[in-house]
């Protein structure tokens, strides 16, 4: 029997596609549970023990239909 062992880069970049599809995945609940089909981040400087960090807050992108439906009117965009 032969085997072929794998280069480490083609290891490592099966990893990384497997990591963000799952990353992908688990946005796109986040998503679908705040009522949208996709996900942005507000980035905003915040404290932490007395140093300023940056900070990302996912935002719902309001679906096309919502927009049209006028269901926003009152809430920040």
């Amino acid at each position: 029997m032969i085997r072929f062992l794998e280069a480490a880069e083609v290891v490592l970049e099966r990893q990384s596609r497997v990591e963000m599809a799952r990353d992908e995945a688990y946005w796109r609940s986040v998503a679908i549970q705040r009522g949208s089909d996709e996900v942005f981040f507000e980035w905003k400087p915040s404290l932490s023990n007395g140093y300023v960090v940056m900070g990302a807050t996912p935002v719902a992108i309001p679906n096309r239909a919502q927009l049209a439906h006028g269901e926003l009117e009152g809430r920040r965009c």
